[in-house]
C-alpha cells in the first residue's frame, strides 16, 4: 500500500468509530483465508477496517477489488498461521489476550519444535509480528505490553526460545523494539547452559541478534 494513502487511512482511523446500531455493529463482513489450507474466519468490515488501514484499504480503497456492501468478501492471508488469525479475531471482539502465565516447563531438554510453537510467547510474538505486517497499530501494542508483562512476571526462566527470536528478527525491522528487548533479555538472563531444542536452532541464530547480545554482555 502506497506509504501516503496508508497515513491518510490512519488518520481517519482515529476518527471512525465501528458503526452501531441498536448495540449491533454492521453487518457487512469479511472473510479471512490463513493459510495454505485456507481456513476461514468471519470477521465484521467495520470491526477489522477501524483497527487496521491495512484491511482498510483492502476493503473500501483497493481499485481492482468490487466490495458489495452486505456482501461476504475474503482476504487471502496464505503466509499467516491460521492460529494467529484466530488470536486476531478473539482480540478484535474482546480487546482481550490469554494471561502472560509461563509455560515454558523447567524440565524442557527434549523439547521439540512443535513445543516451542505452542507456547504462549511464542504464539503472541507471531500476533504481534502480524500486528507490524498488516498494520494495527492497537494490537501491536497490547501484544508488546502482554510480552512485557510475561517476562517480568517469569523473570528468570521465560526468555524467548531461540525458534522465537529467529522468527521475531526474520519478519520485523532493525528498529523494531521487540528485537531490541530479546537482545537485551539474553544478555541479561541467558545462563549459558543449553537445552538440545535451544542447540538445534544455534547455527540459524542472526548474526545482529548474537552481535547485540555480545556487545551488551561486554
Amino acid at each position: 500500500m502506497p506509504k501516503k494513502k496508508r497515513a491518510d487511512l490512519a488518520r481517519e482511523s482515529l476518527n471512525r468509530e465501528p458503526s452501531f446500531e441498536n448495540g449491533k455493529i454492521g453487518p457487512c463482513g469479511i472473510m479471512i483465508l490463513a493459510g495454505p489450507e485456507k481456513k476461514p474466519f468471519l470477521i465484521h468490515k467495520d470491526l477489522v477496517a477501524h483497527y487496521s488501514p491495512y484491511f482498510r484499504f483492502m476493503i473500501e480503497g483497493h481499485p481492482w477489488r468490487a466490495w458489495v456492501a452486505g456482501e461476504d468478501s475474503s482476504i487471502p492471508l496464505e503466509d499467516v498461521n491460521p492460529a494467529t488469525v484466530g488470536l486476531f479475531q478473539q482480540w478484535l471482539y474482546s480487546s482481550k489476550l490469554p494471561n502472560p502465565v509461563c509455560d515454558r516447563p523447567h524440565d524442557d531438554i527434549h523439547y521439540t519444535r512443535s513445543d516451542i510453537e505452542a507456547t504462549s510467547l511464542h504464539k503472541t510474538v507471531l500476533l504481534y509480528t502480524f500486528a507490524e505486517q498488516y498494520d494495527t497499530p492497537a494490537l501491536k501494542l497490547a501484544t508488546m505490553n502482554w510480552i512485557l508483562r510475561y517476562v517480568t512476571v517469569n523473570f528468570m526462566f521465560c526468555y524467548p526460545w531461540y525458534e522465537t527470536v529467529i522468527v521475531a528478527f526474520a519478519k520485523l525491522e532493525e528498529n523494531d523494539p521487540l528485537r531490541r528487548l530479546f537482545i537485551e533479555l539474553y544478555a541479561d538472563r541467558w545462563t549459558g547452559f543449553e537445552e538440545d531444542a535451544q542447540l538445534r536452532c544455534a547455527p540459524r541464530l542472526p548474526s545482529d541478534f548474537t552481535y547485540g547480545v555480545m556487545k551488551l554482555k561486554g
